[in-house]
This record gives C-alpha cells, sequence and structure tokens, in this order.
C-alpha cells in the first residue's frame, strides 16, 4: 500500500436510535466476510426494500452511537485521540435526544471538517428551514428515506475521499504558508543586512532606475554632498551631476539596467556648498525578487582629494624635472 493509501480516512460515525438500521449501514460498508449470502441483502426498513449489497472493497471502519449525545462524545474522543471521524450518517429523528438539525450543529463545533448526511423520512424541516438552522454548508448532504444500499456506499466512498482531499489542500495551504512566512523572515533579515551596511558605509549607497527616480539613498549622502536624507529624496538623482557628465552617466546607468554588467564611472557632482566633488562609482543591475533587472545599484565614493594630490604631485614632478632641465642648460659651456 502506497504513503497516499496510508492517508485515507475510512472511520465513519453513524448516529441512530434503532440498533438494527446500525446493523444494516454495518452490512453495506463494514461487511463481515464470514456472513456469506446475508452480505448481499440489506435490512428493508432501511432500504423500503431487499437488495442485494452491493460490493465493498473500502474498508470503512463504523462506530456506533444511539443518541445525539453520544455521537457528540464520540467525535469528540476520536479528534481529541487524532483519529477523527471523515463523515457521519445521522438520524432525523432521535427521542427523547437531539434531533439530526441539533446533533449536526454540535458535532462541527467539536469537529469543522466532518462531513455530515442527514437521514430522514419524514417532513421535519425543508431545505429552506435546515439552511436556516446550518447555514449553507458543503459538508452537508441530505439524504431521504427509502434508500438503496448504493446511494449509501457511494455518500461513504465521496464524502471519505472529500474529506481526505481537504484535509490534503489545507496541509499545502499550511506549507505554503509556512514557507511564505519563512522567506518573509529571511527577506527581512537580508534588508536588515543591508540597512546596516548601507546606513554604516563610508561610501554613498544609490539605488535609481532608468528614469532617474532615486529608490534609495544612503546616510553618506549627506555626509559627501551635504543634502540631508529628506532633501535627497526630492532631487532627481542625475540633478546634481555636472553638466559635461550628465548624458554619459545616464547612459551608462540605462546600459547597466538594460543589458546588464558592471560600469566604473568618473564624474562631477555638485556639493550643498555650490563646489564641485569628484566622484568614482561602481553601478551594478539591482534584481527584484522575480530574478527582472528594474534598477541599478550604485556605490560611489569622493575621490576629489585623491583627484587634488595627483595633480599636485604631477605639477611637481613636471616641476621638478623642469628645474632639471634648466640647470643642465646652465652647465653646459657655449
Amino acid at each position: 500500500m502506497n504513503n497516499e493509501s496510508n492517508k485515507r480516512n475510512r472511520r465513519i460515525l453513524v448516529i441512530e436510535d434503532d440498533a438494527s438500521i446500525h446493523a444494516d449501514f454495518r452490512k453495506i460498508l463494514a461487511p463481515d466476510k464470514g456472513e456469506g449470502d446475508d452480505l448481499k441483502k440489506a435490512d428493508a426498513e432501511l432500504f423500503g426494500e431487499t437488495v442485494a449489497a452491493p460490493q465493498n472493497d473500502l474498508n470503512f471502519e463504523l462506530v456506533s452511537a444511539f443518541q445525539g449525545q453520544d455521537g457528540l462524545a464520540a467525535a469528540r474522543e476520536a479528534a481529541e485521540s487524532g483519529r477523527p471521524f471523515a463523515m457521519a450518517f445521522v438520524d432525523m429523528r432521535m427521542p427523547p435526544g437531539w434531533d439530526g438539525i441539533e446533533t449536526a450543529t454540535r458535532l462541527w463545533e467539536a469537529d469543522p471538517s466532518l462531513q455530515i448526511v442527514i437521514c430522514t423520512a419524514y417532513s421535519d424541516y425543508s431545505w429552506d428551514e435546515m439552511i436556516a438552522k446550518l447555514g449553507a454548508s458543503d459538508r452537508l448532504v441530505i439524504l431521504k428515506k427509502p434508500f438503496d444500499a448504493i446511494e449509501v456506499l457511494q455518500l461513504a466512498s465521496a464524502l471519505t475521499e472529500k474529506w481526505r482531499l481537504l484535509q490534503h489542500s489545507r496541509r499545502h495551504t499550511k506549507e505554503l504558508k509556512d514557507t511564505v512566512q519563512m522567506r518573509t523572515r529571511e527577506l527581512l533579515r537580508s534588508e536588515e543586512r543591508f540597512r546596516l551596511i548601507a546606513e554604516n558605509a563610508a561610501e554613498l549607497i544609490m539605488i535609481v532606475d532608468a528614469r532617474g527616480t532615486r529608490i534609495y539613498s544612503s546616510p553618506a549622502y549627506e555626509r559627501l554632498l551635504g543634502f540631508s536624507q529628506e532633501e535627497s529624496r526630492a532631487i532627481p538623482a542625475f540633478e546634481h551631476v555636472h553638466p559635461e557628465d550628465k548624458e554619459f552617466v545616464i547612459a551608462a546607468t540605462r546600459r547597466t539596467i538594460e543589458h546588464g554588467g558592471r560600469q566604473l564611472l568618473e564624474f562631477q557632482m555638485q556639493h550643498k556648498d555650490g563646489s564641485w566633488r569628484t566622484m568614482e562609482s561602481h553601478s551594478m543591475p539591482f534584481r527584484n525578487a522575480a530574478a527582472k533587472t528594474e534598477s541599478a545599484l550604485v556605490i560611489a565614493r569622493d575621490i576629489t582629494e585623491r583627484k587634488q594630490s595627483e595633480a599636485q604631485r604631477q605639477i611637481l614632478e613636471c616641476g621638478c624635472g623642469r628645474q632639471t632641465e634648466l640647470n643642465q642648460d646652465e652647465m653646459t659651456p657655449p
């Protein structure tokens, strides 16, 4: 037997005040293989007339209760023990105790998954009255007496399978929910790590789309360029790029987003005090949860002082070289 078969629940609760009808249900749903020809007959009181019992290899497990209160106790015990009933056949009239409507209501309070068939030969309630008392439910079937063995067997087979599928669906839904919660926690941890890195990094970190909309900028923006977080959010990403550099910076950002790859750029940006700062940036594709590139991650640092130092060194080197040439000219005889 495969694992799926092991998960099938064929436990059925029969709540009926007539012992002979319990015997009839057992003949149809849980026949004793030693009964011989008696297996081919159903009790006329339940089925209206003697009929041949249908072939049944489904191995239903029946538990009997003679009053609604007893049935409720059995359902509670089964649920608490981890062996719930998949369905119940409930008679409408069971004096002096609860009727079928009251019994079904109490059973669902104890086990909301239970599939219920109310068996009635009387006009105690109309369909509308039953719905008014029980509510519209796909867990309820009304079965009018007299009915035959095939009806009972088909209902038992269909409703126990329905119960199994509902449990499978609920388990699957729970697994999906657990997976979503786990991935959400992982995402939150990832975002928290990114936030800590971005907020404490010396470099300026930005996420910008192809239109130049700034999706994120790190606190380093204020330290490097003088603009507060509020001011930077109101400024388009390329607003303070030097006019001579703006076009190629925009084009490079779009290439990163549209074609992927990394870009290394050097350009100038204007500080809030009006001065120009030389920036060196690395840009790379920034992908969403669907792995689609929709923006660029830009990491930039201020290299103004380094550029100034390089320029001064070049001047000094050129100056020293020029001085050496002059000295050599002075030493050369005419």
